[in-house]
C-alpha cells in the first residue's frame, strides 16, 4: 500500500448500530443536528466583474487564519462550518468563511453563479487574505468547496499564498457523483439540492434572461438535466459532459505541490467507491486518509459527533503553525 493512502478502521464508529449507515450518517450530522450561530462579523467583498462575495471572520486568533470552503448550497450556517469554525476558533486560530455567490442568503448580481470548478473567486479571495493577513495556515473544502480547492491547487503553485490544504468528502469524478446521486436513497440528497438550485434560478428568472424557460425549469429534476440546461450553457461549457470533464479535480491530484490531507468515506452517499482516486494519481504531497464508514460529511463517532473528523483537521493544521 502507498505511504499516501492511510485507511482509517471501523473504530471511529460503533458500527453495529444504526449510525454505521451511510445515509444515517449524512443526514444526522448535515440535516438532524443542530449547532448554535457561528459568532462572526460579514465582510462583502467587491469582485471585477461586478458581482460580489460576502466572507464571514471570527475574532483575530494567535494562531494564524483558516479559510473554509462550503459545499454545494451551503454555507455559514452548514452543520460542518458551524462546527469546526466554533472548534477552531476556540483553539486560538482565525476562521474565514468564503460563501460562493449567491449562498450567504442574498442573491448575487450576474446571472453566473458558481459552480464545481470555478475557482478564480477562490484565487481572489485567497490573494486578499494573503495580503491582508500574510501566508494562510489552510485552507479546508467540503464536498463541493474540497473540488474546488484541489483544482485550484493544481492549476498552479500555492505555496506563497498558504502552508497547508484539507479536503472532506470529495466529488472527485463529477460525472461519476451526478450518476450516483440519482440512484436509490441517494436521490433525496440530489432532490434537496436541485430544489434550492432551482429556486435561485427561478428568481434570476425574473431580472435575467435564462438559457430556459421557467417551466421548463421547474422540471429539472437531477444534476444531469440541470447541469446540461443552466450550469453548463451560463458558465460557458458545451454541455453537461464539458462541464464535468473539464471541473472534475480529479485530473488536478497528481500536480498538487502543497501538504493536502484529504478525508473521504468509501461509503460516501455521494460517489461510488469505483471514483475514489488510486495512489498512482496522486502528488505525493497529498495524502488520502480512507475510512470504511463515515456517509457524506458525517464520520460520528458512539458520542454522534464529529471529533473524529475535528481532530484529525487539527492534527494537521497544527503542524503548519
Amino acid at each position: 500500500m502507498s505511504r499516501r493512502i492511510g485507511i482509517v478502521s471501523n473504530h471511529i464508529l460503533n458500527t453495529g448500530s444504526v449510525f454505521g449507515n451511510p445515509h444515517v450518517q449524512t443526514i444526522w450530522a448535515n440535516i438532524v443536528k443542530r449547532y448554535p450561530k457561528i459568532k462572526s462579523t460579514r465582510e462583502r467583498i467587491e469582485l471585477t466583474d461586478g458581482d460580489f462575495l460576502d466572507i464571514e471572520l471570527s475574532a483575530p486568533g494567535d494562531r494564524g487564519v483558516i479559510l473554509l470552503l462550503h459545499g454545494l448550497e451551503g454555507g455559514a450556517d452548514s452543520n460542518y462550518i458551524k462546527d469546526i469554525f466554533a472548534h477552531l476558533s476556540s483553539a486560538g486560530f482565525q476562521l474565514v468563511v468564503l460563501q460562493f455567490r449567491g449562498c450567504s442568503g442574498v442573491p448575487n448580481r450576474l446571472l453566473r453563479t458558481y459552480h464545481s470548478g470555478h475557482t478564480s473567486d477562490l484565487n481572489y479571495v485567497a490573494q486578499l487574505l494573503r495580503s491582508r493577513f500574510g501566508k494562510l495556515t489552510a485552507i479546508i473544502g467540503y464536498s463541493l468547496g474540497g473540488n474546488v480547492l484541489l483544482k485550484w491547487l493544481g492549476e498552479n503553485d500555492r505555496n506563497d499564498l498558504l502552508r497547508k490544504a484539507i479536503a472532506v468528502s470529495v466529488p472527485f469524478d463529477l460525472a461519476k457523483s451526478a450518476t450516483r446521486l440519482g440512484q436509490g436513497f441517494s436521490r433525496l440528497y440530489q432532490d434537496r439540492l436541485i430544489k434550492s438550485l432551482r429556486n435561485k434560478y427561478l428568481l434570476k428568472a425574473k431580472t435575467h434572461k435564462l438559457p430556459c424557460d421557467e417551466n421548463e425549469i421547474r422540471r429539472l429534476n437531477s444534476f444531469w438535466s440541470f447541469d446540461e440546461k443552466l450550469t453548463a450553457p451560463i458558465h460557458g461549457f458545451s454541455n453537461a459532459e464539458d462541464y464535468y470533464r473539464k471541473s472534475s479535480c480529479q485530473q488536478y491530484l497528481n500536480k498538487i505541490s502543497l501538504p493536502t490531507l484529504i478525508i473521504q468515506s468509501k461509503d460516501d452517499p455521494f460517489l461510488p467507491v469505483s471514483a475514489i482516486p488510486e495512489a498512482s494519481r496522486l502528488s505525493s504531497n497529498v495524502q488520502l486518509m480512507l475510512t470504511n464508514k463515515g456517509g457524506h460529511v458525517g464520520f460520528l463517532g458512539r458520542g454522534l459527533d464529529a471529533s473524529f473528523l475535528k481532530s484529525s483537521i487539527t492534527k494537521f493544521v497544527s503542524t503548519a503553525e
